[in-house]
């Protein structure tokens, strides 16, 4: 009978282990639902030795699920038990704290640990320093690596990283350089982390030669090219700078590192088109249409994937229409067809607007209708390109019958869209229509610099100078926009005109 009795024991002891091994692997996915199925089972076989453990499994599985509110209810339930949490315990409850980004619960948690006497030790500082570096409070992330040195705790490589990085998450390429410093004189040597971390603050800051520099000693350092994505986040800055020469220069350098890496290979799929849409960014910022057409070449040549591609594409055709060129917009447009891309609604608003920066209105219906047939839903965007067209034109019938249009779409007004109603009339040397539109558009979203300017012009024409000095003052200084030459211009000329000077 003894025998039997310690069988069955054994054969319960066995069977808690199995289950508890099996919410330790779901914990540690943050498999929650699957864990609080096993877990009333759990309870009523683990032993009280063992209670602990379960219970910081469980948060180990709220932590890794980002659960902060479940774990805390956990905790409760430890405590109502009369189980005395440790280290481990608060560590689960600051992570699951950090997941959910929630810091103030984090720092109250860490909080929670020290009022009871127990040790923190690297990583819980490292998790703090982590969520003040996502909320972009570097002085905290800062303060937090203070409090570990202040422990007489040397930091680790990890740590310097983690502030570091909340540095570069700043923009602060000066923080970034100095804790790349105190991570030297700890007697760390950076890594490929830490050097991208002074790479990103410099790109975020503007600074393309620091962020080459860091990079030319990370090739020192490392004895190997730089991380090829450190170097593309730089390109991509000088890329926005119009910095054609350094994005050439530095996209040589990426393809190198891809090279000499320790398993040579071609540019990853992903970094290639960020690589790609960065040239092509920088050519059409520097009107380089010809380089930009050249890059573009290279993208399709190299197998580039088809969103970045397309993003090449649309770049330029942007480029084309901002420049006024229909005919290249046109046969960019007929392009992208060609090469199996996938024209959506922000390339016929592209083509559209092209055509009324031109000043042809035909052409902007005839690209309108094509948008229709090709089963796109118009939105406001596309509509006030049509719009524009019409204004541009000094077309104010064709402006309003695009504008019921619009609305028939369910479609609602915005700023750009009524600017260009108020300039249509104004173009159209239509008063009182403008004056009505302009009504309107107070009313419900107001008006940009280019249609008030041109609402002062032709309240100024009409000779009605009380009316166009209110719309300076009102509509423009009033509102905290900053007139330009145009705002006065009408007005200046409509005084002289009446010999009031």
């Amino acid at each position: 009978m003894a025998f039997l009795r310690a069988s069955a024991r054994r054969c319960a002891n066995t069977a808690w282990q199995v289950d508890f091994n099996t919410i330790n692997g779901l914990a540690g996915t943050g498999d929650v639902k699957a864990v609080e199925i096993l877990l009333p089972r759990l309870r009523e076989l683990v032993p009280q030795r063992s209670r602990r453990t379960l219970f910081n499994t469980v948060l180990k599985a709220c932590a890794n699920a980002g659960h902060h509110k479940l774990a805390e209810k956990y905790f409760h339930e430890m405590l109502c038990e009369d189980i005395r949490p440790n280290s481990r315990t608060y560590g689960k409850l600051i992570e699951a704290a950090v997941k959910a980004g929630d810091r103030p619960e984090a720092e109250r948690w860490f909080g929670e640990l020290m009022k009871a006497g127990l040790e923190a030790d690297e990583v819980k500082y490292n998790m703090l320093v982590d969520v003040a570096g996502r909320h972009g409070d570097l002085a905290a992330a800062e303060a937090w690596l203070h409090r570990l040195c202040a422990t007489g705790i040397r930091p680790s490589l990890r740590m310097f990283s983690t502030v570091m990085s909340a540095a570069a998450k700043s923009g602060d390429l000066r923080a970034a350089e100095r804790w790349m410093q105190e991570l030297s004189r700890a007697r760390h040597h950076a890594d490929a982390f830490a050097f991208g971390s002074v790479v990103s603050a410099a790109t975020a800051a503007g600074d393309i030669p620091a962020a080459e520099r860091c990079l030319r000693h990370a090739v020192q350092e490392l004895g190997c090219k730089a991380n090829e994505a450190n170097i593309v986040a730089a390109l991509g800055s000088a890329a926005q700078a119009g910095d054609l020469q350094t994005a050439q220069r530095l996209f040589v350098w990426a393809e190198q590192a891809a090279r000499e890496a320790p398993e040579p290979r071609e540019l990853s799929s992903k970094i290639c088109g960020s690589a790609y849409v960065a040239m092509v960014t920088a050519a059409t910022r520097n009107s380089d249409m010809v380089t930009a057409s050249q890059w573009l070449n290279r993208a399709n040549e190299d197998g580039c994937e088809k969103s970045s591609l397309l993003q090449v594409h649309l770049l330029i055709l942007r480029s084309l229409a901002d420049r006024g060129d229909f005919c290249a917009a046109e046969n960019m447009f007929e392009r992208i067809r060609d090469d199996g891309l996938s024209l959506g609604i922000h390339a016929y608003t592209i083509i559209v607007d092209a055509a009324a920066k031109n000043g042809n209105l035909v052409a902007a219906e005839r690209w309108f209708e094509k948008a229709l047939d090709a089963g796109i839903q118009p939105d406001i965007v596309i509509f006030s390109s049509l719009i524009d067209a019409c204004a541009r034109n000094g077309d104010l019938p064709a402006a309003e019958h695009w504008f019921k249009q619009a609305e028939a779409a369910g479609l609602y007004a915005n700023r750009i869209t009524f600017s260009a109603m108020v300039t249509a009339a104004a173009r159209a040397g239509n008063l009182e229509s403008a004056v009505r539109w302009a009504e309107r558009a107070r009313k419900e979203v107001g008006l940009d610099l280019a249609a008030l300017n041109l609402l002062i012009d032709v309240h100024a024409k009409a000779g009605d100078l009380p009316a166009a000095e209110a719309v300076l003052d009102d509509d423009i200084l009033g509102s905290g926009i900053a007139p330009d030459e145009k705002s006065f211009g009408a007005l200046i000329n409509g005084f002289a005109e009446q010999g009031d000077r």
